[in-house]
């Protein structure tokens, strides 16, 4: 042993301490027949339940009453004793009948002969990401359904990110050729070597907001008359990432 390094054998004490601090993580053993044979503090946090009132129990009990009609818990014990292991998401049960949206792994244990001796079951919270998905699905929708509104996304230096219906019948474009571009290509010629496009952002940037009325350009050249507020977006930390 290299001096300086001390080494001692881990006890089921530390095993249980490691996995204890696991608080926003549930790390479960079940037997063969995957029912529950430890509890750590992020099952406890994930689910609801205390380990008395679990241990000893199926893990299909977290399952929604469709699943556990399709045998699915049963299921995955099977993919991960044939493969080696499984991950999958979807719905799972919290105590109360809340469901999340859950990221399992399932890793199989065996004996030093090879014979499946039960498995580790890692559970993941992974509601705030997916509901943050939907969201911006379902404003994406809302956006595109706006007919008469250009509605677009930039990007902090001006390049179109996002390019709604009222975008593409205002312009004359579609969104596959103006998003990664930037945003003075609907200026007028005399007000890109202004570089008013830049100047609009920087003041938007500055005052929280930015509205102008002035010259703007279609698909093909023509001018039209456009009144325009340009709304930085900003950050949980209050960065911006885009107008």
């Amino acid at each position: 042993m290299p001096d300086g390094v001390l080494s001692r054998e881990v006890t089921e004490a530390d095993f249980r301490l490691m996995l204890d601090s696991l608080t926003d993580t549930g790390v479960v053993m079940l037997d063969r027949d995957g029912h529950i044979l430890t509890w750590n503090e992020g099952a406890k946090a994930v689910k609801g339940y205390t380990a008395d009132e679990v241990v000893g129990k199926h893990v299909s009990m977290f399952y929604s009453p469709d699943d556990n009609a399709a045998g699915l818990a049963e299921r995955e014990l099977s993919q991960a004793t044939a493969a080696g292991r499984f991950e999958g998401t979807g719905w799972r049960v919290r105590k109360g009948g809340e469901r999340f949206w859950a990221n399992v792994v399932i890793q199989p244990m065996r004996d030093p002969h090879g014979e499946l001796s039960g498995f580790v079951k890692v559970t993941r919270d992974q509601t705030e990401p997916r509901r943050g998905e939907e969201e911006l699905r379902l404003a994406a929708l809302m956006l595109d359904s706006i007919s008469d509104y250009e509605v677009i996304l930039l990007g902090t230096d001006g390049t179109i990110k996002t390019w709604n219906r009222g975008a593409e019948l205002l312009k004359g474009y579609p969104a596959g050729e103006v998003v990664g571009r930037h945003i003075s290509m609907f200026y007028v010629e005399e007000d890109v070597e202004a570089g008013l496009a830049e100047r609009e952002l920087s003041q938007a940037l500055q005052a929280g907001r930015f509205e102008v009325e002035g010259w703007r350009t279609r698909k093909g050249g023509e001018r039209f008359w456009a009144n325009v507020v340009l709304s930085p977006v900003r950050d949980v930390d209050g960065n911006p990432v885009g107008s």
